[in-house]
């Protein structure tokens, strides 16, 4: 994805949301540094990946008509588990402060290096 302005702006929005661009760096899984890069137009590009990790922390900033990139949500293949297709669709059910909220956490699990606790 390539960065402007707005793009730029809304990171710096969501990392004031997030208190830095350190604590919007952990929260999406990217260097707090690059956050700041990609704030001040060091860095002009943002990889897939990346970006479909940013994009959710910061669309509530964007303006109307900047999408994650994807015209549609990725195809589910057959081979993954049919647990994590179900929780697939029902993510996708979800409001997005839902889907922020599970995402911060599973993040949270992610970087304290635990294994995700199974419900029940």
């Amino acid at each position: 994805m390539k960065l402007n302005k707005e793009i730029a702006l809304a990171i710096g929005k969501a990392s004031g949301r997030y208190g830095s661009n350190a604590d919007l760096g952990k929260a999406c899984g990217i260097h707090g540094a690059t956050i700041g890069q990609y704030r001040n137009g060091m860095i002009q590009s943002v990889g897939d990946d990346a970006w479909d990790r940013l994009y959710p922390h910061i669309r509530d900033f964007l303006p109307p008509g900047v999408t994650s990139g994807q015209s549609s949500p990725p195809a589910i293949t057959s081979d993954l588990p049919v647990r994590a297709v179900r929780l697939a669709r029902m993510f996708a059910t979800l409001t997005t402060e839902a889907q922020d909220r599970i995402e911060s956490a599973i993040m949270d699990e992610v970087a304290s290096s635990r294994p995700l606790s199974a419900a029940g």
